[in-house]
């Protein structure tokens, strides 16, 4: 089961609104004073959305009765039915019910409370699946000093990369602040205008801009991708290599990341158009995993090839052309 990756150690964050701007970040109650048992009642943010918990004390026993909902969308809510919290142990046990999963809709899960107070770590069990399941506490009286205390760690810590986050409520920006560095060695700070890798998210977008071009008659899916990447080598002039190839990850080709001493264009960074020569500089070392066709292997390579296609065909950046073709229709409608 994929779950929603958790705020905290993302990179780059666009948090929408799930219920009305305001609501869903209640204050929390002061920090608790040492010694005193820790209160869990309050908003946590989680691997698994949003989380907020509502706590009652069990008449004759030391332990606390917790109930509480969770979101990491609209129509995703998960209810934590009744469960228990000892403020002894830190533990958390409780029940699960997701409605919208059907017939794996409950589930049980087991957490255990940090020294600091503001940290769950656990697990879930829930219809044959396992997995990890993380809190951390948000605090704060708006929404802001609700960011700062989650991503406190970030601004402080030298040894690990921070974060840049941008809330957005009904097409507004309602939140944009950095957090920490952009780049370790350097210690370079992240700043609104520095450039995040997106990595796989651009995977989908990719494809569908190769099915607008193939709809406007500008390539055919079946073409052999040196008909717009010349610079990759000939490996098999009676099986090359095809659109669909690259799409379908059957193509064979090698992971380009693994490519040792590229020099780019430009010495901070390196771009497609840097690597696309190496295959046919590097094809000794780096000849196909497979023959084209005959097996499937995920690898990167072939979507950054794809994104090359697109912008040698529309003759335009991959950027400018997704802009044109889908975002900008896209906020029209």
């Amino acid at each position: 089961m994929n779950r929603p990756l958790s705020l905290i150690p993302a990179t780059l964050i666009a948090l929408l609104a799930l219920v009305p701007w305001g609501t869903w970040l209640p204050a929390s109650r002061a920090e608790e004073k040492k010694g005193e048992p820790a209160d869990i009642a309050g908003t946590w943010d989680s691997n698994w959305g949003l989380a907020t918990l509502q706590t009652k004390p069990i008449k004759g026993k030391k332990l606390v009765s917790v109930t509480g909902s969770y979101s990491s969308a609209p129509d995703q809510k998960g209810f934590i039915k009744p469960g228990t919290f000892d403020p002894a142990t830190g533990v958390f046990e409780f029940t699960i019910e997701e409605p919208f999963r059907g017939a794996n809709s409950h589930g049980k899960a087991r957490m255990t409370l940090a020294a600091d107070g503001n940290h769950f770590t656990g697990s879930y069990d829930q219809g044959g699946e396992h997995g990890d399941w993380n809190m951390t506490r948000v605090r704060g009286k708006d929404f802001d000093s609700g960011m700062d205390f989650i991503f406190a760690d970030a601004d402080k810590r030298k040894d690990a990369p921070g974060a840049a986050v941008l809330a957005i409520d009904h097409g507004k920006v309602v939140f944009e602040k950095c957090y920490g560095l952009a780049n370790l060695k350097d210690k370079e700070p992240i700043r609104p205008r520095t450039t995040f890798e997106l990595a796989s998210v651009t995977k989908q977008f990719t494809g569908a801009a190769i099915l607008r071009l193939y709809e406007q008659g500008k390539l055919e899916l079946d073409d052999d991708v040196r008909k717009y990447l010349p610079e990759l080598p000939e490996y098999a002039p009676k099986n090359p290599i095809r659109i669909l190839n690259l799409a379908r990850h059957t193509s064979g080709l090698r992971e380009y990341m693994d490519f040792p001493d590229v020099k780019g264009k430009n010495p901070a960074y390196l771009s497609n158009e840097d690597y696309v020569g190496e295959f046919a500089r590097q094809r000794k070392k780096f000849p196909l995993y497979f023959p084209t066709g005959t097996n499937f292997r995920y690898t990167n390579t072939n979507f950054m090839l794809l994104a090359l296609i697109v912008e040698r065909v529309s003759k335009q950046s991959f950027g400018a052309f997704m802009k044109s073709e889908f975002f900008r229709s896209a906020k029209k409608h």
